[in-house]
């Protein structure tokens, strides 16, 4: 017995060992790290519970709550890197239950009380889950999620694509006649500084309008320490923030903040912050956008989109490609209270193809990584790929209601991390749906073709599947499916529910109950679901 406690203890005394060693090799190279600090923005807001350094230099924590309601609430820095940097970070009262993650990896930290050390190891975005600071109670509204983000922007890319302010034919707002002000209506100044095209560049200030609109052969660069920032007088707003309608060769980047200005004694209607319809030959990089009432970038019927290393934080959805072909979403980080990324088509005679998601971080009070609910017309050639989800009530959906079909779609080395959202479906990984929107006018909608794949779950809900009789869910293959259990979040449900009209295998699969099997049903209810398992 004493020799078994002795080994323990030399296992932990080892692995701390290995740790600080690491830390300390780390720390030696994040002393030749070159960092751009950004200056805070003129609306900085702070809830004081967190404070640090990187590198020994001070951060500066910008806070955010994204609604009044099941919210999820954040402290996040921002800054550029061209390599590993040494984090200090001082959190205002204990720490229990804490976990720093990026995408599909989880980074190891040195805790003392309430200080934690770590290392990022360079550009990217990185998470700290604080569970104990918040977590969604039933029955509570006010109760939400409380997670740290690292925004780490490559500074080596940041350098040089930066626009040049003393460049030819660069209109810098200041220069002509805008000012900092965070109170002042300067919609028609900057609409038609706007109106010519051109590159437009923004310095580190606070500039309020209405809804704005951006022509063709238009670039805006957004400094650091920038905002352009809605007007508090909804009617000003128009249903959209920045509107991109008809036009082409149009790029907003920089790591500056356009925020719609989303208060909800203020706003009763569908507000998005980036609309574009009709357009094509966009970027949107490197960019916050925040505090919308609705969609926080919604791409419809447009074409050849880039949307790159921006962070959305949304009173709805996060990213929806609507009746778009040829997007590509990629490093970006989502906080969504609805779907972080939808893909739809939700007018008549159009469709939604190539769209491609990838190397993102996602959170979602409702769907993740979603195709669907509104399919008028076929999805064909969409791919999830290296993506994690954390805090998410729903991960991986296909809700199929309306004609479609959904053809080709792939979610590949993924890793959901669910949470029970009271108001919600209480945190299902998967869930594949076949459904009529209309029953007196049933449109079936096929699925074909679609594969899930690689994928680290930790569920506290069943995942679901469910077809119809004259369109059963078949066609979807899944593989390399692995189920790290939480407890659930409804009295005994099974891990697997399947209904009607349902024809799927599960090659694969592995099952860690993590000593919850007994607030478990099961493996499966229902029938059409073979499950290999390799446990």
């Amino acid at each position: 017995m004493h020799f078994t406690k002795f080994c323990f203890f030399l296992k932990v005394l080892a692995s701390t060992i290995l740790l600080v060693l690491i830390v300390l090799d780390a720390s030696a190279l994040s002393a030749e790290t070159r960092l751009q600090l950004y200056p805070v923005c003129p609306a900085h807001r702070s809830d004081g519970k967190i404070s640090g350094s990187v590198n020994d230099m001070p951060l500066e924590f910008e806070y955010f709550r994204n609604i009044d309601r099941h919210y999820y609430e954040i402290n996040y820095a921002h800054f550029a890197a061209d390599g590993p940097v040494c984090v200090d970070l001082n959190i205002k009262g204990s720490v229990k239950d804490a976990s720093l993650r990026t995408v599909r990896k989880d980074i190891s930290f040195q805790q003392h009380g309430s200080q934690l050390k770590f290392v990022l190891p360079g550009p990217g975005h990185y998470y700290l889950k604080l569970p104990h600071m918040g977590q969604p109670q039933p029955g509570k509204e006010d109760s939400g999620t409380y997670t740290v983000i690292f925004f780490i922007d490559d500074l080596f890319k940041m350098t040089d694509k930066k626009m040049n302010p003393d460049g030819q034919d660069v209109i810098v707002i200041t220069s002509k006649g805008v000012i900092s002000d965070p109170t002042l209506d300067q919609t028609d100044q900057i609409q038609a500084l706007l109106d010519d095209g051109g590159q437009i560049y923004f310095s580190a200030g606070i500039y309020r309008t209405g809804s704005l609109r951006i022509p063709s052969n238009t670039t805006i660069y957004m400094e650091p320490g920038s905002i352009l920032k809605a007007v508090d007088d909804p009617s000003k707003i128009n249903g959209e923030y920045l509107k991109i309608s008809q036009v082409e060769n149009v790029r907003i980047y920089g790591p500056g903040i356009i925020d719609a200005n989303y208060d909800s004694a203020r706003y009763d209607e569908n507000i998005h912050i980036i609309n574009t319809d009709k357009a094509r030959n966009l970027i949107f990089e490197d960019i916050i956008i925040q505090n919308s009432v609705s969609w926080a970038l919604h791409i419809l019927r447009s074409e050849f989109v880039t949307v790159r290393n921006i962070k959305v934080f949304s009173g709805k959805d996060g990213i929806d490609p609507d009746s778009s072909s040829d997007v590509l979403v990629e490093n970006v980080c989502v906080l969504a209270y609805d779907d972080a990324v939808a893909i739809k088509v939700r007018k008549r005679g159009y469709s939604t193809e190539r769209v491609a998601i990838r190397n993102s971080i996602m959170a979602s009070k409702a769907s993740a990584l979603k195709v669907g609910t509104e399919t008028r017309g076929p999805i064909r050639d969409i791919t999830f790929e290296n993506c994690e989800v954390f805090d998410s009530d729903r991960g991986i959906i296909l809700y199929a209601r309306d004609g479609g079909p959904v053809e080709n779609v792939t979610w590949r080395d993924i890793r959901l991390s669910m949470i029970y959202w009271p108001t919600e479906d209480g945190g299902s990984p998967i869930q594949l749906v076949i459904k009529n929107r209309d029953e007196s006018s049933p449109t079936p909608t096929p699925v074909r073709d679609c594969a899930i794949e690689n994928v680290v779950a930790f569920p506290t809900q069943a995942c679901e599947f469910r077809g119809l009789a004259d369109t059963p869910l078949k066609g979807v293959e899944l593989k390399n499916i692995t189920f790290n259990v939480l407890p659930p979040g409804e009295n005994r449900p099974p891990l697997i529910r399947s209904y009607d009209h349902v024809a799927l295998t599960i090659q694969g699969l592995e099952v860690n109950w993590q000593g919850h099997r007994h607030l478990w049903k099961g493996l499966l209810s229902g029938s059409g679901v073979i499950v290999e398992k390799s446990n």
